[in-house]
């Protein structure tokens, strides 16, 4: 009654036996209830017997010595509730009274013996989600010679039990009480850690162990000064790790094994031993947000351990790892990152090293192999020291298939790998002093083989080549430095295609695309900072580029036929590509164009500095024009018959402003029949290139070109074709200005300027009529129309004094007559000023025109002038006299044309002169117009 009193519990008892004789205790049938059993079954604590056998030499030895304690079938329930409480909390929390100042030392005791058989221990879970139980059967305990005497003997001790899940527990070893002092053994077999999700769940999130089981071996070593755990053996079987929210796999270990490790907990050391494992599988999984799957399932849901408190040591654990051997794995990779997710497989994975220890200054080795995408192979090993990280390793990849990286590929470019093999050897090496970003260093060559790309939207044939070879890389950062060698580019092949809506697959490709837009910049937002120092620079070195065997393949979609311009044995060297030197890298390539027309590229160039500096010439000499009648066709309206064109193009960027000069030489162009098109230009292209053409049929064209990058309309194809247009253009509407600067002269060339009434040629129009004899000579194709013109009022007063002269000297040739004289033509009869008065009075007086009278009738006497007068205005001058002029002046410049220019009459054409209205105003003109 007194004990359930105490225990605030019912207990109950079968049959009880005392010897006093032999101090022997007897219970059976003895059981504890639970404090308040509601729904739960069972009692808290039952046994089917207990002995206890005490010696009577405990008077003599003032001691509590105990020869026997025996349970048998000994029956625990244990529960903890839902507010985290025990089912025997009150049991121990509750305390009376208040300790004595000057206790007395616990008795001494002796056990000698101390057996249970068969016991059992039920534990119910309560404060879990969910709630979780567990039985531990079989329980078998032995101990003897337990003394608490100092320095007694230690006792001995093994327990064996086997839980509801056949999982079994030994343990067998010594203990002493003063000092307190464990040594033993444990033996842990088919341990199931899946069962025991409801405790590791809060602290893994949706990590979920579904199958294996673990074998643990272990000594342990408990004392005042020694918390040790040696000679540690696990073995791991079967083990699959998945997610629970999503229901995937995240592991799989068919077998691992650890042997030979140990824990300290005082010195805080951890040693691994010997790891081994074979055939595991792990699969990784990146969502679009970035996060990793097994992060993601590992993340805690509630905050795992404590930090440390006042006065504990924050000293860090050491970790060791004495051999490390994984084989056979195999690591699957899924990224949802990309656009289109990618899914990579390595397997093959071995990872191999030894001495590895988180103990600064300690080196070990590590090795890693794997086999990439079933062909493949990445091979990484060499010395490594974890505190501070440092590590020398040796890389060698081979025949790595670049196809399953196509979805970041596509990302950046929009192109298909079709084929590609990327292969690397050389030296890796980290370095990451204290405090001190992570540095990394990579010498050693790199290569990339049977590379095939196509267009990823028209599905076209795009860049190939047999060869990408890096020779002596030095890659290292921070700060960004790359220095290569040499760079060799071998039997390449590439198709640049302007597409039926004149896009063209470079610019397509090569435009890329972003998943996400990029925000708004704030103009209130404070400026970026400053770029780093010049130490900080990126600094991009090549010492050679070298290209052997190219073809490049050019096709136009956009117009009907089709163009194809292949070029072929296109190579050269690029020489000292520097990004932080203002030296110039020397370019010299050659090549062929329709594998018979010679192609070269020299000068210097530096794409990599900020601005970037180009000063090539481009040399193309004598392709033949018929390939590209579909042009012509298109643009002008004409078949192109035939022709040669030579290119000779130097073109100077610096300081982003280009500078540049396109020599074009054509060669007996010949267009053919005319082609309707709705795209043809209007402009007279025949009389443009009858124009431009010599007498051998040539053309040479000079077309100089300059822009400002930083446009961001520039396009140099756009200037180049801009300037000729512009330069058709000028040719068919001033063609006088063109030639005129050709052959000396301008746009004056086009008309002879006269006198009134005048059609003779004066040196001026001479020299003029000159010129165009030249020009016409030169330019075998063209034709002259020659057109005259008059001014009705200018030209009409030319005319009445001409043939008011001409009057006089009609007068004067007459009284030569009659005085017995020869007649001479007019034009070489000379009127002095001694005559001039008789012979005006004299035509004045033959003269028939009604004259002024006096009222009488009489003839009025008149003044000189106003004779003079009279006979001017008495000449007429009709429109027909203006329209011969205008003929007269064409006819005599024509006529100067042929006979001292020599220019063939059929070439040359007077065409009617513009209509004469009396009074209007005219111009005094022979006006020219080729044809």
């Amino acid at each position: 009654t007194r004990a359930a009193g105490a225990l605030h519990r019912s207990i109950s008892l079968v049959q009880a036996r005392f010897n006093p004789y032999t101090l022997t205790l007897k219970l059976r049938g003895l059981a504890v209830a639970q404090k308040a059993p509601g729904n739960d079954q069972g009692a808290f604590v039952s046994l089917d017997e207990l002995l206890v056998n005490m010696q009577i030499r405990s008077i003599f030895q003032r001691a509590v010595v105990i020869r026997e304690i025996r349970l048998t079938a000994p029956r625990v329930q244990l529960v903890r509730l839902n507010d985290g409480r025990f089912n025997f909390s009150d049991l121990i929390g509750e305390k009376t009274g208040t300790p004595a100042q000057d206790s007395a030392p616990p008795p001494r005791i002796v056990l000698e013996a101390l057996k249970i058989n068969q016991g059992s221990i039920q534990w119910q879970d309560k404060a879990t989600d969910p709630a979780f139980k567990a039985g531990l059967a079989n329980l078998d305990v032995e101990l003897t010679g337990l003394d608490t005497k100092a320095q007694s003997p230690p006792a001995q001790f093994a327990v064996r039990a086997r839980s509801d899940a056949d999982e079994t527990l030994a343990l067998h070893g010594q203990v002493s009480a003063d000092p307190m002092d464990i040594k033993t053994d444990l033996d842990l077999a088919g341990i199931v850690p899946a069962r025991y999700r409801p405790y590791y769940h809060p602290f893994l999130n949706a990590l979920r162990i579904d199958q294996g089981r673990i074998d643990l071996r272990a000594g342990l070593a408990w004392s005042g000064s020694t918390r040790r755990i040696s000679a540690i053996t696990l073995d791991i079987k079967d083990l699959a790790l998945s997610d629970s929210d999503s229901g995937k796999a995240l592991m799989n270990l068919p077998g691992l094994s650890l042997a030979g490790g140990a824990v300290d907990l005082g010195a805080r050391t951890l040693d691994l031993g010997t790891i081994t494992g074979q055939d595991g599988r792990i699969d990784l999984e990146r969502d679009a947000k970035g996060q990793l799957n097994v992060l993601a399932a590992m993340a805690a849901d509630k905050p795992g351990g404590q930090a440390p408190q006042p006065g504990e040591s924050a000293q860090p654990w050491t970790v060791a790892l004495g051999k490390l051997d994984l084989s056979g794995f195999k690591i699957g990779f899924k990224d949802h990152q990309p656009a289109q997710p990618a899914d990579l497989t390595l397997d093959q994975v071995t990872v191999k090293g030894a001495d590895l220890s988180t103990r600064a200054e300690t080196s070990g080795r590590i090795e890693v192999g794997l086999r990439w995408a079933d062909s493949g192979r990445v091979d990484v090993g060499g010395d490594i020291k974890l505190v501070p990280l440092q590590a020398d390793l040796q890389v060698v990849g081979q025949n790595l298939d670049l196809r399953p990286l196509q979805p970041y590929i596509s990302d950046q470019v929009r192109l298909v790998v079709t084929s590609g093999l990327l292969g690397a050897k050389g030296r890796f090496s980290l370095n990451q002093p204290e405090s001190q970003p992570l540095h990394m260093r990579f010498t050693g060559r790199g290569s990339l083989t049977e590379f095939k790309s196509l267009d990823m939207d028209k599905g076209t044939e795009f860049l190939s080549f047999k060869s990408l070879f890096l020779n002596d890389i030095a890659l290292e950062t921070p700060p960004m430095r790359l220095f290569i060698d040499e760079v060799a580019l071998t039997d390449f092949s590439n198709r640049l295609i302007i597409a039926a809506d004149g896009t063209a697959n470079v610019a397509d490709i090569f435009s890329g695309k972003r998943r996400e837009a990029a925000p708004p910049q704030d103009s209130k937002a404070p400026p970026a900072p400053a770029p780093a120092g010049p130490d900080q620079s990126p600094s991009i070195q090549v010492k050679t580029i070298t290209l052997q065997g190219g073809r490049l393949d050019f096709s136009d979609l956009s117009v009907d036929p089709h163009v194809r311009l292949p070029m072929q044995a296109l190579g050269g060297r690029i020489s000292g590509l520097d990004n932080i030197k203002t030296d110039k890298a020397d370019v010299l390539l050659q090549g062929k164009v329709n594998s018979d027309v010679p192609l070269e590229i020299s000068g210097q160039i530096n794409p990599l500095i900020p601005q970037p500096y180009v000063n090539l010439k481009i040399s193309l000499k004598g392709i033949d024009l018929s390939p590209f009648s579909p042009y012509t066709r298109k643009y002008l309206g004409y078949d192109l018959h035939k022709g040669q064109l030579t290119l000779n193009l130097t073109y100077l960027v610096d300081e982003n402003k280009l500078k540049g000069l396109n020599k074009v030489y054509l060669h007996q162009l010949t267009l053919g029949q005319s082609v309707p098109s709705p795209e043809a230009t209007s402009l007279p292209i025949k009389l443009a290139i009858a124009l431009l053409k010599d007498r051998d049929g040539n053309i040479d064209l000079d077309l100089p070109v300059q822009g400002n990058l930083n446009d961001p309309q520039f396009s140099i194809g756009h200037i180049v074709a801009k300037m000729f247009i512009h330069l058709i253009t000028d040719i068919v509407t001033s063609p006088f200005k063109i030639l005129g600067a050709i052959f000396g002269g301008g746009e004056e060339l086009a008309y002879l300027n006269y006198e009134p009434g005048q059609a003779l040629i004066t040196p001026e129009n001479q020299t003029k009529l000159d010129k165009l004899a030249k020009i016409l000579y030169e330019r075998p194709a063209l034709n002259l129309e020659i057109q005259g013109e008059a001014d009705p009022v200018s030209d009409t007063e030319g005319l009445r004094a001409q043939r008011f002269e001409e009057e006089l000297k009609t007068v004067k040739l007459k009284q030569m007559l009659s005085r017995g004289e020869k007649a001479v033509p007019l034009d070489q009869i000379s009127i002095t000023p001694q005559e001039r008065e008789a012979l005006i009075r004299a035509a004045f007086a033959a003269a028939t025109f009604p004259k002024p009278r006096e009222p009488n009738g009489a003839l009025k006497k008149l003044s000189l002038d106003e004779m003079q007068k009279l006979l001017f205005t008495a000449i007429a001058v009709n429109e027909g006299d203006l329209r011969f002029l205008a003929y007269q002046r064409a006819n005599l410049a024509k006529e100067d044309l042929i006979t001292r220019g020599g220019v063939g009459a059929s070439r040359l054409f007077v065409v009617e002169p513009p209509p004469v209205k009396m009074g209007a105003k005219g111009k005094r003109r022979v006006k020219f117009s080729f044809k």
